[in-house]
C-alpha cells in the first residue's frame, strides 16, 4: 500500500492547490532575499553576472510552473481550481478561463523572435529551457549545442523577459485563488 507522502502526485485537487500556494509562498522568499531584476546590462563591457545568474535562479524556480509534467503547472492548478469552486461572482468563470489561456501558453509565448543563422525562430520560452536544460540543470547536448549558438543577448533578453512575465501570470494565479478561497467562491479543507 503506497503511502501518501511516497507519491508525487497529490491526493486530489485540494492537496495540489495547497502544495501551489506553499510553493508560491517559498518563491516568493526566495525573491525577497535576491529579487528578480526587471532589466538586464546586455553583453560586452557592461554584462553583469550577478543579474544572469539571479536570471537563472528564477527560471529554475520558475519552470515547474511552465515546462514539462510538473504536479504544479499552471494548467493542473487550474484544473484543480475548477474542481474546488463551489460558487463564481458573475464574470469571473470568463476571467479564470482568460488567465489559464495566457497562463497555461506562456510557455510558447514569444514577444521577440531570435533567428540565428537557417534555424527556424525561437522564442524567449524556448531560450530559457535550452539555457537551462542544456547549460545549468540538465547535460542535455541538444540544447546545450543551441545554447553555444546563440548570441549572449539573445539568451540574456530571453530569460528577462521570460522570468518577468512568468512571475507575473504566477502572482495572477496566485492572487485569484487567494481571493477566490476567502470570498469562498473556492473550498479547500485545511485539515
Amino acid at each position: 500500500m503506497t503511502n501518501a507522502t511516497d507519491s508525487k502526485v497529490p491526493p486530489g485537487p485540494e492537496a495540489r492547490l495547497q502544495m501551489f500556494l506553499f510553493s508560491v509562498a517559498d518563491y516568493e522568499s526566495m525573491n525577497d532575499q535576491f529579487p528578480l531584476p526587471e532589466s538586464m546590462n546586455i553583453g560586452g563591457e557592461n554584462h553583469d553576472p550577478h543579474r544572469y545568474w539571479t536570471h537563472v535562479l528564477h527560471a529554475s524556480l520558475l519552470r515547474k510552473f511552465y515546462f514539462g509534467h510538473d504536479e504544479l503547472s499552471l494548467g493542473k492548478i487550474y484544473d484543480a481550481i475548477d474542481m474546488c469552486t463551489v460558487d463564481l461572482m458573475p464574470g469571473m468563470r470568463d476571467t479564470l478561463d482568460e488567465l489559464r489561456v495566457a497562463c497555461v501558453n506562456h510557455r510558447r509565448s514569444t514577444t521577440v523572435s531570435h533567428v540565428i543563422g537557417n534555424r527556424a525562430p525561437s522564442g524567449e520560452g524556448a531560450l530559457t529551457i535550452d539555457d537551462l536544460y542544456g547549460r545549468h540543470l540538465h547535460g542535455d547536448y541538444g540544447r546545450w549545442e543551441r545554447v553555444r549558438a546563440n548570441p549572449g543577448v539573445f539568451k540574456e533578453s530571453a530569460l528577462l523577459t521570460w522570468n518577468v512575465r512568468a512571475r507575473q501570470f504566477l502572482r495572477w494565479t496566485s492572487q485569484v485563488l487567494d481571493m477566490g478561497i476567502r470570498e469562498g467562491s473556492i473550498s479547500i479543507d485545511w485539515t
